[in-house]
């Protein structure tokens, strides 16, 4: 035992001691959405935070300003250009290019195709979203997508947007986390419209909850706009950006919604539109340990001040998993951490980013990363309280932007294509230092509500550093 013991630490410590260098044509990239970075948008999202349903935001400085991404996109645009990735991933709004029913507004496209185009003229492609957890006020009145109508609403949309912006947009995604929209929005109703259904989450033979008839109208428009766009002949890329998560069991009772979650959280959307996709978006950004109902803080995990458990250890097994099942090229659409200090996310990044050149090696064809997100912004129900931002905005002096230690050393994995040791034990010697400290977190006690001020909390002393499966 003792001699297994020593093999399993020396290979341990021999994986923090090489370099980790990326395929030649892999594509790093940042990250934003139209409902947190642009201004002139009076959209359900600021009706609902105006109403005090969003934690820290009317507690903020200028909270209706966001990143003035409409009228200044230049600003956001010559980071990403100074970061040096070669994507920018951002969205359309569904307001602003049909504030009607059956209507489209092609000055709203005319605008996004000039943002398009700058941010090509700056040597980045574009990867668009058509949804990204928002939806015109219109389709909110008459029922979001609980009412069947919105299925063809959205497919005319998306092909005008598409048909339009053809020649401007590298990438397109149809739906961002529709998981995640269809149980905060008709479940938890901590989103927009704000309803809170817990009989949602059940399907029986003779009963049908919100979740899941949400769920299943935006698969099928996504599956008719697909159809729709490769008739036409129109060469573009379609994909969706999917919200996974390490699911595990925590306590008593647990193993059921450990169960629903996988099935219906991870599985249910991508099963009904896997034949309909260019390549597979996937958003990580750790595990969730499950009770009876909901999830609960583990022992066995420390947490990004928006209250994820850490794990990219999590993320090298779901992309494995998720190429087993659905045999896909993978576009990692979205992975990055809340941390208002920045003394993990550089550890965070790196750790992460050697789970992704993992599973590349072992077989997985992960086309690029996104980080989330390349500036502070709104985020949802937490409104501006967790920093998952490369780069601070000072709300107070005309959103001042500063780029983090974690901007520049992303930067510099990016423009050498590679993570070395020295750059790891740097990052991980921050995390070390700062074991059994008290720093700031806006979750709170419960794991599941936001908090308009963040609440101290102690850093635990948990080794959460990526390390390959022994192959014993």
């Amino acid at each position: 035992m003792k001699i297994l013991g020593l093999l399993l630490l020396l290979l341990s410590q021999s994986t923090f001691a090489i370099d980790y260098e990326f395929p030649e044509n892999f594509l790093f990239g940042v990250s934003n959405a139209s409902a947190q970075v642009e201004d002139q948008l009076d959209d359900p999202w600021m009706k609902f935070a105006k109403d005090g349903k969003t934690k820290a935001f009317l507690n903020a400085s200028r909270p209706e300003e966001k990143l003035q991404f409409w009228s200044k996109p230049e600003i956001e645009i010559e980071l990403a250009k100074k970061l040096g990735v070669q994507v920018f991933r951002m969205s359309l709004d569904w307001q602003r290019i049909m504030p009607e029913k059956n209507k489209i507004d092609y000055d709203a496209l005319k605008r996004y195709q000039e943002i398009c185009r700058l941010v090509k003229a700056n040597g980045m492609k574009v990867m668009m979203s058509l949804f990204h957890h928002s939806i015109p006020d219109w389709a909110i009145e008459n029922g979001g997508y609980l009412n069947i109508e919105l299925v063809d609403q959205f497919v005319l949309w998306g092909y005008e947007s598409i048909k339009y912006l053809k020649d401007d947009v590298d990438f397109w995604i149809t739906y961002n986390e529709p998981n995640v929209y269809a149980m905060f929005s008709y479940v938890a109703g901590i989103w927009p419209p704000g309803k809170k259904n817990p009989l949602g989450a059940i399907q029986v033979p003779f009963y049908k909850g919100d979740f899941f008839v949400a769920l299943d109208h935006m698969a099928e428009s996504h599956n008719k706009l697909y159809k729709k766009i490769k008739a036409a002949e129109i060469n573009s890329k379609i994909g969706i950006a999917h919200n996974t998560a390490n699911y595990k069991e925590s306590g008593w009772f647990s193993s059921f919604s450990t169960q629903w979650s996988w099935r219906h959280m991870n599985y249910r959307f991508p099963d009904k539109v896997k034949v309909n996709l260019d390549f597979m978006g996937f958003n990580y950004y750790g595990s969730e340990y499950m009770k009876a109902f909901g999830i609960e803080f583990s022992d066995l995990a420390e947490y990004n001040d928006a209250g994820r458990a850490i794990n990219p250890r999590g993320l090298y097994e779901m992309l494995k998993i998720f190429y087993d099942r659905y045999h896909l090229p993978i576009f990692i659409t979205e992975n990055g951490t809340a941390d208002a200090e920045d003394f993990f996310r550089p550890s965070y990044l790196i750790e992460h980013l050697i789970a992704v050149h993992t599973a590349i090696a072992d077989g997985v064809p992960v086309l690029g990363y996104i980080q989330w997100s390349l500036t502070d912004n709104f985020e949802w129900a937490d409104g501006y309280c967790p920093k998952f931002g490369l780069v601070s905005v000072d709300r107070k002096n005309d959103l001042k932007r500063s780029p983090r230690e974690s901007f520049y050393i992303y930067s510099e994995i990016v423009k050498n294509n590679v993570i070395t040791s020295k750059q790891r034990d740097s990052a991980w010697k921050k995390v070390k230092d700062r074991f059994n400290t008290t720093r700031l977190t806006c979750r709170s006690e419960n794991a599941e509500d936001g908090l308009d001020s963040p609440r101290k909390e102690t850093f635990k002393a948990i080794d959460w550093r990526f390390t390959p499966a022994p192959q014993l």
